[in-house]
């Protein structure tokens, strides 16, 4: 939970409300940005979760009022002694969102005493549409509204040296090649490219790209930082794709449908690893369910030598952007030729569900100071990542728990 600084002054007596996970718009404004999970998804029933913080005398009569756009929407009495002190949970219903912008601020009325507003109300901005619409495309990883064009020359052969140097632009348009980009493009939305896992944000889309695609195209540079980052791949590639987060951080349903690229940019690369359960650079999660999965490197003379030590890896970024490696224990070549085997753990793997994937290896050769590079493999991770246990509720009798006990205790 992000638990927001405060921004302007304030009641001496009342703080500033929270809400989980809020943002920012940018850092020079004090609007607070709503996206449809926090507003719609997250709680369908209630809305968006705020808490209330506790104020100073709180007692028993208490009650305090949340007020949505100078409407009071929700509204608690403090009946017990275990909620003094505490800070107050209200919502802000479904009902009561339309995109756009809205105030937030809440009423405390003292027992036997009068009303106090926390004042200035938040600003905040709400944004419920989905950037891209509705994925009608069943099929993981192809979202039905999003679209890429490369250049054909491109991918219909490798990116070698000269190319990588040179940099590859992705263009972001509708399939047909007319009309907006994709469905509810928006001013600020953001495309996030994945070249082979490696992430490359576009800057903000303008009115321009929007209305006018043809002339004001949406092109995403791939340098050759970023080509050399992902490595060299074998004759399958690797996945070029992309997704849109908007300006309150809504992102796409999916992913764009990948297009595979060759790269070929080093020289002397050792073959790829191979993963045993993937299916045409596919692996399903929830096919694999809970086993392990394994790298296969096949080696062979001259390539490989008695006494090399392979050490192989996986790496990725996960759908929260955070960077994963894993590297697993080296083997000693002492067989030739022979398929070595690297065992990767289910709990692992799954922190890249739905992602990009590259297998490599690197063989470390007695009295060769640098280690032998292999090319990357590039699998596409889907299904889902495995779920934390079920929450337990420790007062609960026959399926259910007293509504009338004031603090139910869940583990």
């Amino acid at each position: 939970m992000l638990v927001q600084p405060v921004r302007h002054p304030v009641s001496m007596l009342l703080r500033e409300p929270e809400i989980p996970g809020a943002r920012l718009m940018d850092s020079s404004t004090d609007v607070w940005a709503i996206n449809r999970a926090a507003a719609l998804d997250n709680f369908p029933i209630n809305g968006l979760k705020v808490y209330v913080p506790a104020w100073s005398s709180m007692g028993k009569g208490d009650k305090v009022e949340l007020q949505f756009d100078d409407q009071v929407v929700n509204q608690h009495i403090i009946t017990d002694d275990a909620e003094v002190g505490q800070r107050v949970t209200l919502w802000v219903e479904p009902r009561h969102w339309l995109t756009g912008t809205h105030t937030l601020a809440y009423r405390v009325t003292r027992f036997n005493q009068g009303a106090e507003t926390f004042t200035p109300a938040l600003k905040l901005y709400a944004k419920l549409e989905i950037p891209a619409g509705q994925d009608l495309n069943p099929e993981e990883g192809s979202h039905s509204n999003l679209y890429l064009f490369i250049d054909p020359a491109i991918v219909e052969n490798i990116v070698d040296k000269e190319i990588a140097a040179a940099g590859v632009d992705i263009i972001i348009r509708a399939e047909s090649g007319t009309g907006v980009p994709y469905p509810d493009a928006a001013v600020g939305d953001v495309i996030v490219l994945s070249w082979g896992g490696v992430l490359v944000e576009s800057a903000p889309l303008t009115a321009e790209q929007i209305s006018d695609p043809a002339t004001h195209p949406i092109v995403i540079h791939v340098d050759e930082a970023t080509i050399l980052a992902a490595g060299d791949t074998d004759i399958s590639g690797l996945a070029v794709t992309f997704r849109v987060r908007d300006v309150v951080h809504n992102f796409s349903e999916d992913w764009c449908k990948a297009t595979r690229l060759v790269v070929m940019t080093g020289t002397d690369l050792l073959d790829a690893p191979i993963v045993k359960e993937a299916k045409n650079n596919i692996l399903d999660l929830d096919a694999l369910e809970d086993k392990n999965i394994t790298a296969q490197v096949w080696a062979k003379g001259p390539a490989f030598e008695q006494d090399d030590r392979i050490i192989l890896k996986m790496r990725g970024t996960t759908v929260d952007n955070e960077a994963v490696e894993v590297i697993a224990p080296a083997q000693t070549v002492n067989n030739l030729p022979h398929t070595y085997e690297f065992e990767l753990s289910n709990a692992d793997v799954r922190q890249l569900a739905k992602t990009q994937v590259t297998f490599s290896y690197q063989v470390e050769r007695p009295g060769v100071a640098d280690p032998l590079p292999s090319k990357g493999q590039f699998v596409t991770f889907i299904g889902e990542p495995k779920h934390l246990a079920a929450p337990k509720a420790e007062d609960e009798q026959n399926g259910a728990i007293d509504p009338d006990l004031p603090h139910p205790r869940v583990r």
